[in-house]
């Protein structure tokens, strides 16, 4: 009897070990197949926006629970190349945004704080492959740095 019960203990346990792990692998893996916490932990990970040259936001991949608004302020002359870009955060971020473009457009940038919570983002266009007749729209990708 005493031989029964050790075996029963010794095949028992890492049996139910290996089904608690199965268990929890399935869980895990069910979960990361869910599209909308993908999106959550994206969102906490790595916020970011993406906008317009007129200031429209695009796509919102967490970013905006950080920022009020941004405003993009350009020319009469060149309205899809920017010349200031400004971004009014809810709440003092210690680091700039990082600012880029999604367009082939090479530019320079100086980020200075503004008033209150603000960065403003000062663009130097050097490069750009299209034209403003062949281009429909400037967007720009915004990443919270967290």
């Amino acid at each position: 009897m005493e031989a029964l019960k050790t075996i029963l203990f010794v095949i028992g346990i890492p049996s139910a070990v290996f089904g608690l792990y199965k268990i929890f692998d399935y869980l895990i893996e069910k979960k990361l197949a869910d599209e909308s916490f993908l999106k959550k932990v994206a969102a906490r990970v790595r916020p970011s926006v993406i906008f317009d040259h007129k200031g429209s936001i695009l796509i919102d991949q967490g970013g905006m629970a950080y920022i009020d608004s941004i405003e993009v302020v350009g020319t009469q002359r060149k309205p899809l190349f920017p010349e200031k870009i400004i971004v009014r955060p809810l709440k003092h971020m210690d680091h700039a945004p990082i600012l880029t473009t999604l367009e082939s457009d090479g530019f320079n940038q100086i980020a200075s704080r503004g008033p209150k919570y603000d960065w403003v983002y000062t663009l130097y266009y050097f490069m750009t492959t299209a034209g403003e007749e062949e281009r429909k729209m400037s967007r720009f990708r915004l990443e919270i740095i967290t």
